[in-house]
């Protein structure tokens, strides 16, 4: 099963792994903790966007690492401002999802993917890379993570075997220098995890029939375009009081409002109307505050959002 697994990462991200530099873990939330786990000890520094994912910055928090945020843009992470942290800082790892940042879904462009490696090499920090929204990619040439390129063993490549197995085979993957996945293999023996064999065989199957790419092929077409439809609506309701940008990747929208708007105050009165949308501060790590909100697509039906949007128009337009 292993073998089967790792072949097919092979094939869709151009990696060329073997059974010494891979690990497969059941849960892909406890995947992130069990890395952190392994590679953060009391005091060490790790850089990640800000804004960013909460989640993650919990995680390191609760390994008694210390989080320091960095600037992100269109581009991604700002490697520039992350060269001037290393200069005056010793920083154990940087955290990002280069394919698509949570929440802004940025990608990062090819010239600070670059200068990123060259960062790590320089400095001698591991590169964390969340790749959990792999197969959501709609750009005409294919993602390659930064893993397919580190030739110097940084990048800790995190991400899902694939989102489009069933949802109750949550099966995380770990790539990364043998040395490190031997680690992570040792904590993953403590803490005594347990494959499902039954449950293995049965999507070892769907993937020899071919079934799992037929799906990924059409499931992709659908996404597109309904990423397409959302941004119409979008678009049509909210162009007067917001900015957004298409994502090239993932199931969301982030959308910018004016720096003066309450977002507070805009979700509570949603609410009031019926329309509940996550409240940013919880679920996003950031050092300033969010004139922002993320709004998905993946799941939600079309005229549920024309009626949200359509809302946040009305509320804006009366303030």
């Amino acid at each position: 099963m292993q073998e089967l697994f790792t072949n097919m990462l092979n094939q869709s991200r151009g990696f060329s792994l073997n059974s010494d530099s891979v690990v497969f873990i059941m849960g892909q939330q406890i995947t992130m903790y069990m890395v952190a786990r392994v590679l953060l000890k009391k005091g060490d520094a790790v850089v990640m966007g800000s804004p960013g994912n909460a989640l993650a910055q919990h995680i390191f928090e609760s390994c008694y690492a210390e989080v320091l945020p960095c600037a992100t843009d269109e581009e991604g992470l700002d490697t520039e401002q992350l060269e001037t942290i290393c200069k005056g800082r010793k920083i154990k790892a940087v955290y990002l999802s280069p394919q698509g940042e949570y929440p802004t879904t940025a990608t990062l462009s090819a010239s600070r993917s670059a200068h990123l490696l060259k960062l790590a090499n320089q400095h001698n920090f591991a590169v964390i890379e969340s790749d959990y929204d792999h197969e959501y990619w709609y750009g005409e040439q294919p993602f390659i993570p930064l893993a397919a390129n580190d030739t110097d063993g940084r990048v800790i490549y995190i991400s899902a075997v694939s989102k489009m197995l069933p949802p109750f085979f949550l099966m995380g993957v770990v790539a990364g220098p043998p040395d490190f996945i031997r680690s992570l293999r040792i904590l993953q023996g403590m803490i005594g995890q347990q494959g499902d064999i039954v449950l293995e065989t049965a999507v070892e199957e769907l993937i020899h029939e071919g079934t799992i790419p037929r799906y990924a092929r059409k499931s992709i077409n659908l996404y597109r375009e309904k990423r397409d439809n959302a941004g119409s609506v979008l678009d049509n309701y909210l162009h007067r009081y917001a900015t957004f940008t298409k994502p090239q990747s993932g199931l969301a929208y982030w959308i910018k409002f004016k720096e003066d708007t309450d977002i507070q105050k805009l979700l509570m009165q949603l609410q009031q109307k019926g329309i509940f949308i996550p409240n940013p501060n919880t679920l996003i790590y950031s050092d300033t505050t969010l004139p922002a909100i993320r709004i998905g697509f993946g799941s939600i039906d079309l005229r549920e959002l024309e009626q949200g949007t359509k809302a946040i128009a009305e509320i804006l337009k009366a303030q």
